[in-house]
């Protein structure tokens, strides 16, 4: 009987030992998420803002804008049809009309954008990077999550015509679910793939989101357009729910959204760009579940949903009420001998809510409640310090005359008063 009940505590030990591991598993996953069931109510925009909503009866549900170098344009990413579909659950339809690409000039606001010629019929922009070509034309990458099949579409354009060549439609089995994208030369750009089960099964996604499992990618893209070497795409590293890309090449910094999680900070050689370099990669978590992210004047910026619920409600219906903004930017540490002041105001900034003290790396630069505009996605600052976003689901370009917020939000001024 001896062996016998030897085994069955052996067999008792190692059911503990997988609950224990498992149970450890949860609790690492959940302690390195976004706490953003933490943050407050986010109010309104305080006035005089110096901001306004351009184009809203002709812009609609922009993903993405991105700057274009040497140039004060931009391009803006969007799609009219972005209820209508969910390329996360598979619920993708080609008979839609297709996204929409516009040119556009804030420090003219009231222009109005011009629309690119896009080429295809099956496009469902998310993503979007720009290199310049020339002093007046740029090449232009798009994460396209079209019905048929995945792809990111390259195209040059005119800056002063408008008018766009198709470069390359660019379909790969490791361009599986595209998002986010950052182009570091005409040749070459970074891409984020988001859920390993996007696309397939709205079941799987829920258990991969649930347990954060790292079923993201980020790969590099490298292609010769008109070549029979065709298309390399190299994966670099895992990541929960990959999203948004931002690049420095002065630098040869790269960073990446994990929705779930933060913003991951990589170093790569821009001689050998389908490597990274150190060991591994920072890690900067957020407390709003980060989306996009820009470079800019030597600043990173991150935006994010701060009410997931409210989201997945606007998304569904524009009736619903509409989701708060938030957007921030990268700071430097707060040294340990910082003074109280200067502790309580990062403290108390609600970009650093949920978060532990090392942790306060953020400083607010735009939020709103949804009176002014909703959920924000894609922000951008010019040379002249012109800020300016899109949003998911709300229509038109949102332009500032300079950021927003320079100091503490008012809902936790009087809270940094009292500390003081």
């Amino acid at each position: 009987m001896a062996p016998s009940s030897s085994s069955s505590l052996n067999t008792r030990q190692l059911k503990w030992i997988a609950l224990f591991a498992f149970a450890s598993f949860l609790w690492k996953s959940f302690t390195q998420r976004a706490p953003f069931f933490l943050l407050p109510s986010i109010p309104a925009l305080p006035t005089p803002h110096g901001c306004a909503v351009h184009h809203a009866a002709a812009v609609h549900a922009c993903e993405d804008l991105a700057t274009i170098p040497n140039s004060p344009l931009i391009v803006l990413s969007c799609d009219s049809s972005r209820r209508s579909y969910s390329h996360i659950t598979g619920n993708l339809n080609a008979s839609l009309p297709p996204g929409e690409l516009f040119l556009y000039n804030p420090s003219l606001p009231s222009e109005p954008p011009r629309q690119l010629d896009v080429h295809t019929r099956d496009f469902r922009p998310l993503g979007i990077s720009a290199v310049s070509t020339s002093p007046s034309s740029a090449r232009l990458f798009i994460a396209n999550q079209a019905a048929v099949h995945a792809s990111v579409e390259v195209l040059d354009v005119d800056l002063s015509t408008a008018a766009t060549t198709p470069v390359a439609s660019l379909v790969h089995p490791r361009i599986a679910s595209p998002n986010g994208i950052a182009a570091l030369s005409p040749h070459g750009f970074y891409l984020t793939n988001d859920v390993a089960s996007a696309r397939r099964s709205a079941a799987l996604v829920a258990l991969e989101l649930l347990l954060g499992v790292p079923g993201g990618d980020l790969v590099y893209v490298s292609f010769t357009p008109g070549s029979d070497a065709g298309t390399t795409v190299t994966r670099l590293a895992r990541l929960a729910f990959a999203n948004g890309l931002a690049l420095d090449a002065a630098t040869g910094r790269l960073w990446v959204a994990s929705t779930l999680k933060g913003v991951y900070a990589y170093l790569f050689d821009a001689a050998n760009p389908g490597t990274l370099l150190g060991g591994g990669a920072a890690f900067l978590r957020t407390p709003f579940l980060p989306d996009n992210l820009a470079f800019a004047g030597g600043e990173l910026y991150v935006t994010g949903l701060a009410a997931p619920r409210l989201s997945a409600g606007f998304a569904a219906s524009g009736d619903a009420t509409p989701p708060p903004s938030i957007a921030a930017k990268l700071v430097a540490p707060l040294e340990k001998g910082a003074g109280k002041a200067a502790a309580a105001l990062r403290g108390h900034d609600v970009s650093n809510t949920g978060l532990r003290r090392e942790e306060w790396r953020w400083k607010t630069v735009f939020y709103d409640d949804g009176t002014l505009f909703g959920q924000v996605s894609g922000v951008a600052v010019d040379a002249d310090g012109r800020f300016f976003g899109v949003g998911l689901f709300w229509d038109g370009v949102l332009v500032c005359d300079a950021v927003p917020v320079k100091g503490p939000m008012k809902v936790v001024e009087e809270e940094v008063k009292d500390e003081l």
